[in-house]
């Protein structure tokens, strides 16, 4: 099995984009941090394999090496970046210039793996409406990997979505009003164990609407702890920050817990606006 992956620099400065170790595409898991060295305006695709290493690697390396230091005598700033990525699913059905989120959620449930779509848990609609979103800005119709949505999967089992998945914990409420405020989403969490469960909700997770693609999803802005004992029931208050600055506000919305959160961090409103659609 392999992936492609499209690295793109839109700027007119030499860039060097960075995939982080763990981000999973398609299924496969990066094996280390990966970076590649573009010039202004160019794009390269590369092929990983199944253990998420890249082929033709040793090359690769030497080129970033060689043109890190031709970037940084040019640009003087900062110059490592999260790296664009073009569709890895190409169409998939969807027919060109489509914008119907219907379809692409169709699509999505079809293509999309390791998603669970039960319990308060989700990720389908997120990954399916950005994608939509993505597609009517660039022209470029498809479902786009979590990574080229700006999504990365939490693999840490011991926070919320993983309780929830494995029935410990259960979802048994979980409803939106507003954005960026300290209660934009509550939440009901019951224990259905013996044990007193501690676990959290990372900061940046990313919270999807459940049965519309009218109002916003949501990004936690700050790590959660959770504590619930035995055969109770804890209601949650969660800060969240809208990530969809064209749709409309959350309005007593009920909302699904996925297992993507953001690659940047959500520092402020403006910042994850300015980040997502």
């Amino acid at each position: 099995m392999k992936v492609r992956v499209r690295f793109k620099n839109p700027t007119k400065y030499p860039k060097i984009l960075t995939i982080p170790k763990g981000t999973q595409i398609e299924g496969i898991f990066i094996s280390e941090d990966y970076s590649i060295a573009l010039e202004p305006h160019q794009s390269r695709v590369i092929l990983f394999d199944e253990n998420g290493r890249p082929f033709d690697i040793h090359s690769v390396i030497g080129q970033a090496r060689n043109a890190t230091q031709i970037a940084a005598k040019k640009t003087r700033q900062r110059i490592i970046d999260t790296a664009t990525i073009e569709p890895v699913y190409s169409n998939h059905g969807i027919p060109q210039n489509s914008v119907d989120k219907d379809e692409y959620l169709h699509q999505a449930r079809k293509t999309y793996e390791g998603i669970i779509e039960e319990r308060g848990l989700g990720g389908f609609r997120l990954l399916s409406l950005h994608s939509a979103m993505k597609a009517e800005k660039t022209r470029n119709v498809g479902l786009y990997s979590p990574v080229a949505l700006g999504f990365v999967k939490e693999m840490d089992s011991k926070s919320l979505y993983y309780y929830v998945l494995h029935g410990e914990l259960e979802i048994t409420s979980c409803i939106a009003n507003g954005f960026d405020k300290d209660d934009a989403i509550v939440m009901k969490i019951k224990n259905n164990t013996l044990d007193r469960i501690v676990t959290y909700i990372p900061k940046n997770t990313m919270f999807e609407q459940k049965n519309n693609f009218d109002r916003q999803n949501l990004v936690v802005s700050k790590r959660i702890p959770v504590i619930v004992e035995p055969g109770d029931v804890t209601e949650l208050v969660v800060p969240a920050m809208c990530a969809n600055s064209s749709l409309s506000s959350p309005s007593n919305d009920a909302m699904n817990l996925t297992p993507f959160k953001l690659i940047k961090d959500a520092e402020d409103q403006q910042r994850v606006w300015d980040f997502l659609p």
